[in-house]
């Protein structure tokens, strides 16, 4: 799981990168920016599937940068030492705020949450695959016709059409 952290304070940043690679075993990546612009270009460039937003930043807020977004396609988690700012959090689709100094345990919590939403989103486009492809299997053509393939980390769509051959790896099946 890719994470990408997104606050002013690089002594927060260093403490949670810490705590992350600690803690949670499942993040394979862990990525740094330090206010609204850099973490926009952050996002566009890593891909992160859970970001940890700082509400106030020398050139911005966290919400600043969300607007500038529009939609988004990863967990996101505020951080900050000011709980006023909560209800306005949740406004903006967050699964979870953090106060700062982050507790361990709260964090552990808020990645657990953010691997649940994630396969329950992935869960979702699968499911909204096969009934697209159950109301069109008479008028969908071989070539249209689409399969959902799980590498353990990303699932794949991918044309039918497009596979040439599977082959037996053990109890996996590699799809050239």
């Amino acid at each position: 799981m890719k994470v990408l952290i997104i606050d002013n304070d690089s002594s927060i940043r260093e403490g949670l990168v810490s705590l992350l690679k600690k803690l949670c075993p499942q993040i394979t990546e862990i990525k740094e920016a330090d206010g609204v612009a850099a973490g926009l270009k952050a996002i566009d460039d890593v891909k992160p599937e859970v970001v940890f937003l700082d509400v106030e930043m020398d050139d911005g807020t966290g919400f600043d940068l969300v607007q500038k977004l529009g939609s988004y396609n990863f967990q996101l988690i505020f951080i900050t030492a000011h709980n006023k700012y909560a209800v306005n959090a949740f406004k903006f689709s967050a699964i979870d705020f953090l106060l700062k100094p982050i507790d361990p345990m709260d964090l552990v919590l808020s990645i657990n949450k953010a691997i649940s939403q994630k396969k329950n989103r992935d869960l979702e486009q699968q499911v909204k695959l096969l009934e697209e492809s159950l109301q069109n299997i008479n008028s969908l053509k071989i070539q249209d016709r689409k399969i959902a393939l799980n590498d353990g980390n990303v699932i794949h769509y991918i044309k039918v059409n497009d596979i040439i051959y599977c082959q037996a790896d053990g109890s996996y099946t590699v799809f050239i």
